[in-house]
């Protein structure tokens, strides 16, 4: 499992980064606690298999998705163990304007409850409940 940790971001702006890691490379992405957790149990994915060079790949991989999300002026990528990484703001000034739009929580129709975490939508708090603590055991 890799971590990406930010407390420079919403946990609404960083689904909006797990949702295109899991774009990217197919794989389970979780936000909670200001963190975005991969599930990495695929042998593609780039920090395993053998004989590849995987923390170069998986950086590399990220900073492709950060530049298509035009967050590459703004924020840099920070190792800070063998699965660890911190997302650091070292510009205020070349913020992309879709942070300032997901910063805000947005309103739910009536009826409707949002997961605080990766921002699924359920019918009833029960559903929303059980969903929820999924994201305390992974």
């Amino acid at each position: 499992m890799i971590t990406i940790q930010s407390s420079d971001l919403t946990e609404n702006q960083l689904a909006e980064i797990a949702l295109a890691i899991q774009n990217r490379w197919g794989v389970a992405a979780f936000v909670k606690m200001h963190e975005i957790a991969v599930v990495d149990d695929d042998e593609d994915f780039p920090l395993e298999g053998p004989g590849k060079d995987s923390d170069e790949n998986f950086e590399k991989g990220f900073k492709i998705i950060m530049e298509r999300l035009k967050m590459d002026g703004a924020f840099v990528l920070e190792k800070v163990g063998r699965s660890k990484f911190r997302l650091l703001l070292v510009d205020h000034e070349s913020l992309p304007t879709w942070l300032e739009e997901t910063a805000k929580p947005k309103k739910l129709p009536d009826g409707v409850y949002e997961c605080p975490h990766c921002g699924k939508w359920f019918d009833d708090e029960l559903l929303l409940s059980m969903h929820t603590k999924l994201h305390y055991i992974i």
